[in-house]
């Protein structure tokens, strides 16, 4: 379970290194090996299957014809705190005042934003959401073993895209892992990968037409399940059998002596 690593990689070094990797037939062939992933233990959630609070980010794409939009949430937000961002083509990340953002008194999945005037919005490409929501999830971590790896008949052309491909990884490190995020859903069950780290263990060169650089990445897998009706809504009154009063709580404690 890679989630979106190999494409992501392999654009990343396809547009970083094309006169190694870019072209319908490159002077490099490249490719990613995915071995086994291995649990780990700690992550087990004795909360998983209980309604309860989690946040959630929406990514949501950026109308610039019609910036104000209006704009809809994948989920129903809790009344906690939401964060906007604008994003751009360049990976910032814009917050905006809380004047720039009108929310739907009817739906609360919906706004439209306000933007001031003086926003610069020529590289903006998205409305990236932080918001509440009461949800059934469980969170487990895994490590994988993967194995990037380069053919080229040249040794020399080899050494050198080994080289720069490490170097290319290194410094592009956290753009990389925010484009590994892969979401899959059936029926009420949904399952959210995301690469968390990728570090270098190693490399070899089995032949002189093939180079491996060896990394370990460790991943967060967020299992979600979709409320059943009436679950997770909050409680609304108590009251002890019998009550007729008006009031939200009504509790009469009685001690038999």
């Amino acid at each position: 379970m890679t989630g979106n690593l190999r494409p992501a990689l392999l654009a990343l070094l396809q547009g970083a290194l094309p006169s190694l990797f870019g072209g319908n037939t490159p002077a490099v062939q490249l490719s990613l090996l995915a071995g086994d992933f291995v649990l780990d233990a700690s992550s087990t959630d004795p909360e998983a299957g209980q309604a309860r609070s989690d946040s959630v980010t929406d990514l949501l794409a950026f109308n610039a014809a019609v910036p104000e939009g209006p704009y809809l949430l994948t989920r129903p937000p809790d009344l906690s705190v939401r964060k906007l961002r604008l994003s751009t083509t360049a990976g910032d990340r814009i917050a905006l005042h809380d004047s720039e953002v009108l929310f739907d008194a009817m739906d609360a999945r919906s706004f439209k934003l306000a933007l001031r005037p003086t926003r610069n919005l020529a590289a903006v490409n998205g409305v990236l959401v932080l918001y509440g929501i009461t949800a059934v999830f469980a969170t487990l971590k895994y490590s994988q073993q993967c194995k990037l790896k380069l053919v080229a008949t040249d040794p020399a052309a080899l050494d050198r895209a080994q080289a720069l491909t490490m170097a290319v990884l290194a410094l592009n490190r956290e753009p990389l892992l925010e484009q590994t995020a892969k979401s899959e859903a059936a029926h009420e069950y949904g399952a959210q990968l995301t690469a968390k780290s990728l570090q270098f263990s190693g490399g070899d060169a089995p032949d002189a037409s093939t180079r491996h650089i060896l990394m370990r990445a460790e991943y967060e897998l967020k299992a979600q399940r979709a409320l059943a009706e009436g679950e997770g809504a909050p409680i609304q009154r108590i009251r002890v059998p019998g009550s007729t009063s008006n009031r939200p709580v009504d509790i009469q404690p009685r001690v038999d002596a």
